[in-house]
């Protein structure tokens, strides 16, 4: 079973202790990967930004967290998830002229 947040979203990450754990099967991810000619997963630009993403979070929300509350918390998953869906319809252009 995945882990949810309160309102029973699927997480794409948590933190343990000082480690993220990134959910590959998570479709956000999954999205991201790219397998090379052989059959290899590679890590690509869009899969080091959303990872960038994820660390970022949960860093800033630790950060904040003697300010924060569970709704901060929620506001910066939010942010994280508007930045990932645009990026996601961004995509189409990449390599095109300027």
């Amino acid at each position: 079973m995945p882990h949810t947040d309160l309102n029973g979203l699927k997480l794409r990450s948590v933190m343990s202790g000082n480690t993220v754990h990134i959910f590959r099967k998570h479709e956000d991810f999954q999205i991201r990967v790219k397998s090379s000619p052989k059959g290899h997963e590679e890590v690509n630009q869009r899969l080091i930004n959303y990872i960038a993403m994820e660390v970022s979070m949960h860093y800033l929300n630790r950060k904040t967290n003697h300010i924060a509350d569970e709704s901060n918390e929620n506001k910066i998953r939010n942010f994280v998830t508007t930045v990932l869906r645009l990026e996601d319809k961004l995509k189409s252009l990449d390599g095109s002229r300027i």
